[in-house]
């Protein structure tokens, strides 16, 4: 009898032996919360998916560092959706049915968010965008788990327009990139134009395809044309190539121009940007002063040898922002990690903002300046700064309602939800 009872504790001690072997066993971690990351790491904004993940993994290794989130260790997954909104969407059907991803990040272009959108819908996904900043992805393709931090189109044109209130011009033509963001911009910029400085006139539109390699027949139409401003809207390679083949032509001392300064494009280009142009940025590193930016830029130069864009920095917010969100909600439920990233307020690298709950976009503010190059870096970078809050540049909530009303959508706020 007493054999029988020895036997019996030392099966019960090895079978616990075997649990704490098992938790511990390498290749068998304890369960982890899964952020799946789709961006361009190849094709034409391969530049921006290379210069978001160091920020992802920086993020999640402060984040795991301070014993992550209600126990569990963050863990990243990354695709490359080449660019692509096809690829974008296999990744993210991939992420959610083999990976179980708990949440989404991404993607770059547009069409791969708006893409990735409809799957994250479907099987209700956390999904955050810190790259692409498609307004249709808040009024149209809008969900409960969706939130976008970058500034949207809307917002991104509209305050490029006010920026210019003050400089004088009667005459100006649009160069933007002929597919969603491009678009969207164009429509948006001259709406607020028309509204401080109704006296300007647009008198040409140049819509080069996406992967444009030749702008010699847009560059000496719009010459020939004799503006007082150029906007343009292009990025990654498109923007280098373009301000490569101007420069060529002496443009950019012939007329003025308003463009995007995506930092990694500054840093490609070095001395072939031309300094005094009027550049915006989403998130201007050198426009940012404080302790955790001093922090995080340390650290991501240290990681790639290089300083980070805007990309970077809305990345690094956007985890930041859901690992809190966890944290408040007390939950790995999504309904209830959604509604604290929707009613709650963020401490990012650019001060503490909120997502609107309408539409979940961020009141996230745009940096205007004027290009100069800065030597000891080899690159352009702004001076001059003008900030513009978030809550100046997008659309008015009477107007998005009013928009949604007309296509039929329906979305309810999850601060109204019962």
């Amino acid at each position: 009898m007493k054999k029988h009872k020895l036997l019996k504790l030392f099966l019960v001690l090895m079978f616990f032996g075997g649990l704490l072997f098992v938790g511990n066993a390498p290749g068998l971690a304890a369960e982890t919360y899964k952020i799946g990351v789709i961006q361009a790491f190849s094709g034409v904004f391969s530049v921006y998916g290379e210069e978001t993940y160091p920020a992802c993994e920086i993020a999640v290794d402060k984040v795991n560092a301070g014993g992550g989130v209600l126990g569990r260790k963050m863990e990243l997954f990354k695709r490359d959706t080449k660019a692509q909104p096809d690829t974008a969407v296999r990744a993210t059907q991939d992420l959610i049915n083999r990976d179980k991803i708990d949440a989404l990040l991404g993607g770059t272009g547009s069409g791969e968010l708006l893409g990735a959108l409809e799957v994250t819908r479907e099987h209700k996904v956390i999904h955050l965008s810190s790259s692409s900043n498609a307004e249709k992805a808040n009024i149209e393709r809008i969900h409960p788990y969706f939130f976008q931090m970058t500034p949207n189109t809307y917002m991104e044109a509209s305050s490029a327009a006010r920026a210019l209130a003050n400089h004088k011009f009667n005459t100006y033509v649009t160069i933007a990139l002929d597919y969603e963001w491009g678009h969207a911009n164009v429509e948006t910029f001259n709406q607020i134009i028309k509204e401080v400085n109704p006296n300007a006139k647009n008198i040409g539109e140049y819509w080069p395809p996406l992967k444009e390699v030749d702008f010699s027949s847009y560059i000496t139409a719009i010459l020939n044309k004799k503006p007082d401003l150029v906007y343009g809207v292009f990025v990654g390679g498109t923007f280098q190539t373009f301000i490569r083949q101007a420069r060529g032509y002496r443009f950019f001392e012939k007329v003025k121009y308003h463009c995007q300064g995506m930092e990694p494009d500054l840093m490609a280009l070095k001395e072939e940007f031309p300094e005094g142009q009027r550049i915006y940025s989403r998130g201007a590193w050198y426009a940012i002063k404080n302790p955790e930016m001093d922090a995080f830029r340390k650290e991501y130069v240290k990681r790639t040898g290089r300083e980070p864009g805007a990309f970077a920095i809305l990345a690094y917010d956007n985890i930041l922002a859901l690992a809190e969100s966890i944290k408040r909600a007390g939950s790995f439920d999504r309904d209830a990690i959604a509604k604290a990233l929707a009613t709650g307020k963020h401490k990012t690298l650019r001060g503490e903002l909120y997502f609107r709950p309408l539409d979940h976009q961020m009141n996230s503010p745009m940096y205007f300046s004027t290009s100069y190059f800065d030597k000891k870096r080899g690159y352009c970078i702004g001076k001059d700064i003008l900030i513009v809050p978030g809550e100046k540049t997008w659309r008015s909530e009477e107007e998005t309602k009013k928009l949604r009303a007309e296509k039929g959508i329906k979305f309810t706020p999850w601060s109204e939800k019962k």
